[in-house]
């Protein structure tokens, strides 16, 4: 329904009529427009990158993520140089998999216990076995994690691994990965988490 300010066609006229004329203000001038229903595109690849989207989406929530990990995906989020939400992160990590016709890993409840001697204790829950594609990357920043340990044991349920002794008094931060796939001469984890950190102890 329109809102009238004056006579018709004079001025001040907002809103549709009929579905067939929308009034509106734009740059302060009164204009007025033929009504349009707002068309979706749908092309293949329109169709099939909302697909992919959907499917993050829902493995986001499927997921069913603890508040440490909803943190180590912000905190993951908080590398990239513009500003984005922890799902945001999760997502994008999840289409370029999907890119790279990789099937997603779900690694989630994941759980840091920290050693005498710097090292720690890392286990999260996965239903992939193969150990050496369950992948631990750490080091002494958020963006500098270069040092990596394959899992220790790996049941269908829940994955463990173990950092080695580190630094007393450092704080450490890690992720888990798995093996990656190809999108665009670019390698990509099919499956990750964000980012989690703990201080090393002393031995």
């Amino acid at each position: 329904m329109a809102k009238v300010k004056a006579p018709l066609f004079g001025f001040g006229a907002s809103g549709a009529i009929g579905k067939a004329l929308v009034y509106f203000g734009w740059k302060g001038i009164d204009v007025v427009r033929e009504y349009v229903v707002p068309v979706n595109p749908k092309s293949t690849k329109q169709v099939a990158q909302r697909n992919l989207l959907t499917a993050a989406v829902l493995e986001f929530h499927a997921a069913a993520y603890d508040d440490d990990d909803i943190t180590a995906w912000k905190l993951f989020a908080s590398t990239f140089p513009t500003p984005r939400t922890g799902f945001n992160a999760m997502v994008r990590a999840h289409l370029y998999a999907a890119l790279g016709a990789g099937i997603w890993v779900r690694m989630h409840d994941v759980t840091v216990v920290p050693l005498a001697g710097g090292g720690a204790t890392v286990t999260a829950l996965s239903a992939h076995l193969n150990l050496s594609q369950l992948l631990c990357f750490y080091g002494y920043s958020k963006t500098g994690r270069i040092l990596s340990v394959i899992a220790d044991s790996a049941d269908g349920t829940t994955a463990t691994w173990t950092i080695p002794a580190l630094t007393e008094g450092k704080e450490v931060y890690l992720d888990l990965r798995t093996h990656t796939v190809t999108y665009k001469e670019k390698n990509y984890p099919q499956g990750r988490t964000g980012i989690y950190h703990y201080t090393a102890l002393a031995a």
